[in-house]
């Protein structure tokens, strides 16, 4: 039987589909087509059939009432014990990390349950992945969940729903290492796999009237980011003697892994996305800023080394200032050092201590945020015609969203010759650049971008 988690997934992903069915016709000004509303009729059901959804939903109902029974069951064979707020506490199996698995200090996990946490996710790994009979029963007797999220008979069918521990880790370094999603402010769920945010588009107007005069109305006005969820996925290889040495660095390893190819994808989508499928559909800020939103080097500056600092004081003349915002720059390593570096110590009034302790990550005020996406190989390169970096606030700018946590599948075959295993995970998510500026006017973020000749 299917887990509660599971279950909810398969019927998510359903009512994912006959949304996208629906709103691709809308986007067309069409109506469906016959062999699209036969799908819908598949999935939801006509007159008494209750659909495939129908099914997952009694499939999830009996699943969360087998839960709830086996709970009652262990609770009777056992005396409860009670939480001052006369709950009953459910007893706590402890986790005993043999000294063998602990080797030197973790780089994903963190906080006091690091290395319980990094134990978990390598004993799941090794037992769902790995196909472990030791760790497989480790996870039973722990009650760690290793059922497949969409079959139980095939590892490659549907993939695993990976551990809370893992899942939150991964995130949170997600945080850490991609730059678009550090400062994107906030993170929409779109537990449906589509989402409509409320985006301020204009204010109030006013007028001067006479005595006398009957006053004109205006309203704030509202428009929608549409948020729709993308599937991304990460593909990792990971040594057949890795999943029977230790577990504590299986998992921290895969966490590690997973968050730093998610964060580059977001990265690089939410910065270059061109709408193509090698971005997941995402138009990000090099494609979707307006003319006015961009500001132009003069004739001839196509380098980094070429770059002066009146480029940066024009981006930073044309950004709108909406109440609040808080810019930054965004820019290469090389781009940083080679231009924003360059142009400071060059200023003048230097001294030994200046050059020995360095440069703050700011420029001209404001912090500078490094995204390896930007580009930048060396300050000599000619990026001609290259949006090169961008000063702004990506919290006023853009919008993301988050469909559902992270899953991963295996497979022996990929890598057979290296006698490892290869580990994809995936995760669905969107980003969508909703404040583009106009032919004339920037909005809350300005792009920087190298003259084409």
């Amino acid at each position: 039987m299917l887990t509660v988690k599971a279950l909810k997934e398969q019927k998510a992903e359903m009512e994912d589909k006959i949304l996208a069915i629906v709103t691709s016709a809308k986007k067309d000004e069409r109506e469906n087509t016959p062999e699209e509303l036969a799908e819908i009729d598949l999935l939801q059901g006509v007159g008494d059939s209750k659909g495939k959804i129908g099914e997952v939903q009694t499939a999830l109902d009996r699943a969360i009432r087998v839960e709830e029974t086996q709970k009652q069951i262990a609770l009777s064979r056992v005396k409860p014990d009670f939480t001052p707020d006369g709950q009953i506490k459910l007893p706590e199996t402890k986790i005993v990390i043999p000294s063998s698995q602990i080797r030197g200090n973790l780089k994903a996990f963190k906080g006091d349950n690091a290395m319980e946490d990094a134990f978990v996710c390598g004993q799941w790994a090794a037992a769902t992945l790995g196909n472990n009979s030791h760790a497989r029963d480790w996870c039973k007797n722990h009650g760690i969940d290793i059922q497949n999220a969409m079959s139980t008979d095939s590892n490659t069918a549907g993939g695993f729903t990976v551990p809370d521990p893992l899942e939150s880790t991964v995130i949170r370094l997600v945080e850490e290492y991609g730059v678009f999603r550090r400062n994107i402010g906030r993170v929409w769920p779109m537990p449906n796999g589509s989402l409509k945010v409320p985006k301020r588009n204009g204010g109030f107007t006013t007028y001067y009237v006479g005595e006398n005069t009957a006053i004109t109305a205006s309203d704030v006005a509202f428009a929608q980011v549409s948020l729709q969820a993308n599937k991304l996925a990460a593909l990792t290889q990971i040594s057949n003697e890795l999943f029977e040495d230790t577990a504590v660095a299986l998992g921290d390893i895969l966490a590690q892994e997973f968050a730093y190819a998610f964060a580059v994808a977001e990265d690089a989508a939410g910065f270059l996305g061109d709408g193509t499928s090698t971005y997941g559909g995402i138009q990000g800020l090099a494609n979707a800023l307006a003319a006015g939103a961009v500001e132009t080097t003069a004739s001839g500056v196509d380098t980094f080394d070429e770059l002066t600092i009146a480029t940066f004081h024009n981006a930073q003349a044309k950004l709108a200032r909406y109440p609040g915002i808080m810019p930054k720059w965004y820019i290469s390593q090389v781009g940083y050092e080679t231009s924003m570096k360059r142009l400071a110590f060059a200023a003048g009034g230097n001294t030994v201590e200046n050059f020995a302790g360095g440069m703050a990550l700011s420029f001209m005020g404001f912090p500078v945020e490094i995204s390896q996406t930007l580009p930048g190989t060396s300050g000599t390169t000619d990026h001609s015609d290259v949006r090169f970096g961008y000063f702004g606030d990506l919290s006023m700018a853009a919008a993301m969203g988050d469909s559902r946590g992270m899953t991963v599948r295996s497979d022996p075959s990929v890598y057979f010759t290296q006698d490892a295993l290869a580990i994809c995970a995936t995760e669905r998510y969107d980003i969508t650049v909703h404040d583009i500026g106009t032919a004339t006017l920037a909005g809350a973020v300005v792009g920087m971008h190298f003259n084409a000749s």
